[in-house]
């Protein structure tokens, strides 16, 4: 058979992404962070852009201040670290007591993130139980960054190697032995009755922590968690949704250079002309994000009236399909609209992924967000005696009561999620306490 070359017409459509239709999309997925410095770089390049960066700046609820609250709003060299623990705190369901008693404890951490006072010290001056205090700090210490809230450099380290899944006993056992000739691991194996090797590969997993755990922060900006929506109740019971504006850069073209402008020749006027043109875009694609953002926003507070009101246990199942359906938009785009944002309500400041959940079907056919199972596994361990610590499966038996029929793997996968140690490294905390 012949091969031969032919010429022929063919007729489709196809959409044609410009450079401006991607940059609107990735404008839409940026954080505010990240705005301000893709806007810096445009600033650069063009005399006519007039950049207003975001005013960061502090938002609380109520009337009251809590120890935390004037601590940050006092002492600004610590507020990175202490802005971390709140929003940790916020974040998680507790008792109002151990809730006062944390609180108590991370006014008192030092610019380190060391707790220097003693707990029975912090107990008595705040006329709380002991006890209380013990769980709070076990709260505590389960938040970022590694080692927050040790007494001592010691427990420092061993906070950071079970956080990195590694401690046992002979690291245990290592940590007791240090100041032993602590330079020759042979001196160490012979002591320990471990090999030398052994020895060596648990010195370098020490040497590559944090002596202190503030260093894990590598900027001042690591934990200032900004919010860019607003869920506020109203005196009525509704839920009012706005924009955190202080948090989003602006444009505006810059006057003297327009001004100018008029009197140029024609190539500095054609110059001048095409990068107001790129101002007014950029104007508008911001504009078009934040009007985004807030639809969304609201659409989603409409679903999640619940959660606002009395917080996680009763957040409702919400994927982002659904609210691109609910608003007739790209699924895409609700990813994109929400990646790299964060909320704060009542209940405290969270990533607004936090709102959405995949659903889990009850025995009884209705469904439930995998985040109300969440905050209910919190609440049952935060119950939980120290002479009688929860096993997963005893958890998922509680569950499975209340009409929650969750396997014990998925049990363990929320807990490690939640950063809450098995029961036998929590019954094994609490005995040594």
């Amino acid at each position: 058979m012949a091969l031969k070359a032919t010429i022929s017409l063919r007729q489709k459509q196809r959409l044609a992404v410009t450079q401006q239709m991607q940059q609107s999309v990735a404008i839409l997925g940026m954080s505010n962070t990240q705005l301000t410095e893709f806007l810096r770089e445009e600033q650069t390049e063009n005399p006519l852009l007039d950049l207003t960066e975001p005013q960061i700046a502090s938002l609380s609820h109520g009337s009251k201040q809590s120890p935390v609250d004037i601590i940050a709003d006092t002492l600004a060299e610590r507020e990175t670290l202490i802005a971390g623990m709140v929003r940790q705190l916020n974040a998680v369901v507790a008792p109002t007591t151990t809730r006062k008693a944390a609180e108590i404890i991370i006014s008192n951490l030092n610019s380190h993130g060391f707790l220097d006072e003693p707990l029975d010290g912090l107990a008595k001056a705040n006329k709380l139980p002991i006890a209380d205090m013990e769980k709070a700090l076990d709260l505590v210490q389960s938040f970022e960054p590694p080692g927050v809230g040790a007494r001592s450099f010691m427990e420092n380290i061993e906070l950071q190697l079970r956080n990195n899944g590694v401690w046992s006993n002979d690291f245990e056992k290592l940590l007791q032995h240090l100041s032993y000739k602590r330079s020759h691991s042979s001196g160490l194996a012979a002591k320990l009755k471990m090999s030398e090797r052994h020895i060596n590969e648990m010195i370098s997993a020490i040497r590559s922590l944090s002596f202190r755990p503030s260093d894990i922060l590598e900027d001042d900006t690591a934990f200032q968690t900004i919010p860019d929506v607003l869920f506020q109740t109203t005196p009525k019971g509704e839920i009012s949704v706005s924009l955190n504006e202080q948090a989003f850069p602006r444009l505006q073209p810059e006057s003297a250079y327009l001004e100018g402008s008029l009197t140029h020749e024609k190539d500095v006027k054609e110059y001048l002309n095409a990068r107001l043109q790129r101002v007014k875009w950029l104007r508008r694609a911001l504009e078009k994000r934040a009007a985004t953002i807030l639809r969304i926003s609201i659409a989603i507070s409409e679903i999640q009236i619940g959660f606002f009101k009395t917080g996680p246990l009763a957040m409702k199942p919400l994927t982002r399909a659904e609210i691109a359906t609910k608003l007739e938009i790209h699924e895409s785009t609700v990813s994109r609209a929400i990646a790299n944002k964060f909320f704060t309500c009542d209940t405290g400041t969270f990533p607004m992924q936090y709102l959405f959940s995949p659903a889990v079907t009850l025995a009884n056919g209705h469904t439930i967000s995998t985040t109300v199972i969440r905050a209910r596994i919190r609440r049952f361990i935060d119950a939980e005696s120290p002479k009688h610590i929860l096993s997963d499966i005893k958890i998922a038996e509680m569950l499975n009561q209340e009409g929650i029929v969750v396997a014990r793997r998925t049990i363990a996968k929320y807990r490690g999620d939640m950063n809450v140690p098995t029961s036998s490294i929590r019954r094994i905390q609490k005995r040594n306490k």
